[in-house]
């Protein structure tokens, strides 16, 4: 992919999402699609470059970075690196609503959040969700697509010099024109 379009200027890494629409509520999946391994490095902007996708389309995003454990409760490699992750981005876009490492249902259900851990300072149920690899974001929007009846729009890649997206082999008639409808946004 990055031979073909390049990356964006002041961009590490290019990364997968996918748009979720379940129960009313409009979600980012990343990275979905190409990365299958992470560093805290490439986690970390994939999350930057979701949180700038969902900005564009006019949505404040609400990030978490997605882990088995909470806040250090594991000292796991896996969960210390999305801890990383969190700091780097914090770092780098300081203004930015984002937590983690978390598990999915502190993420969606504010209430357990506030409670469990009222450090946190997302406002709302997260709205971008960060992997922390391409198979469990993968495995989770299908697993919504075609068991819980989401709608999904993607991949759309992210991070460079243009945009760019893919069809699914798959994709039904839906599925093109939404994608389509996306791309058609991205060209204002």
């Amino acid at each position: 992919i990055r031979d073909i379009g390049g990356l964006a200027a002041n961009t590490g890494s290019a990364a997968g999402l996918h748009i979720v629409s379940v129960n009313n509520a409009l979600l980012f999946f990343a990275d979905t699609t190409l990365n299958a391994t992470s560093s805290s490095e490439r986690l970390a902007d994939t999350a930057m470059l979701a949180a700038r996708f969902a900005s564009d389309l006019g949505i404040s995003p609400r990030v978490a970075l997605l882990s088995f454990s909470n806040f250090g409760s594991h000292a796991h490699p896996a969960a210390e690196l999305v801890r990383n992750a969190r700091t780097r981005v914090k770092e780098l876009s300081p203004e930015l609503q984002i937590e983690g490492e978390m598990q999915v249902d502190l993420a969606m259900v504010p209430q357990l959040l506030q409670h469990d851990y009222p450090f946190c300072t997302l406002d709302g149920p997260a709205n971008v969700l960060v992997f922390p690899d391409m198979q469990s974001g993968n495995i989770a929007y299908k697993l919504l697509q075609r068991l819980g009846g989401a709608k999904v729009v993607g991949p759309i890649l992210l991070g460079l010099k243009a945009p760019a997206y893919v069809m699914q082999r798959h994709a039904g008639v839906d599925e093109i024109f939404n994608l389509i409808t996306v791309a058609a946004s991205q060209c204002s």
